[in-house]
């Protein structure tokens, strides 16, 4: 069984506003995984805690692979936090950060 899961991670190359500091020229990134999970029946993913568990005391086997790391504008990034159920600010980012004035 494959699952693809989305890690969304921040790198700060400099400067959406926080502390007075323009935040919408920082660099994001968006880094997918493949996880390859090995059992002896049909794998059932409940959550990450229980996938953990089950692939390193379990009864599972489990192979994890990087497949992107890409690099996101303030503007993707905020796209995607929505995407993944995020109200979109977790980065501090907010609507006015990232729509054209």
């Amino acid at each position: 069984m494959h699952s693809s899961f989305t890690c969304v991670n921040t790198n700060a190359i400099l400067n959406t506003q926080l502390n007075g500091k323009d935040m919408s020229n920082k660099t994001y990134y968006k880094t997918t995984f493949t996880i390859t999970v090995l059992s002896e029946g049909p794998y059932t993913y409940s959550d990450l805690e229980s996938l953990r568990h089950d692939v390193e005391d379990g009864d599972c086997i489990g192979k994890i692979e990087t497949n992107s790391s890409d690099p996101l504008t303030a503007e993707q990034m905020r796209a995607a936090l929505l995407d993944a159920g995020n109200d979109g600010t977790f980065f501090n980012l907010d609507q006015a950060c990232c729509d054209p004035q």
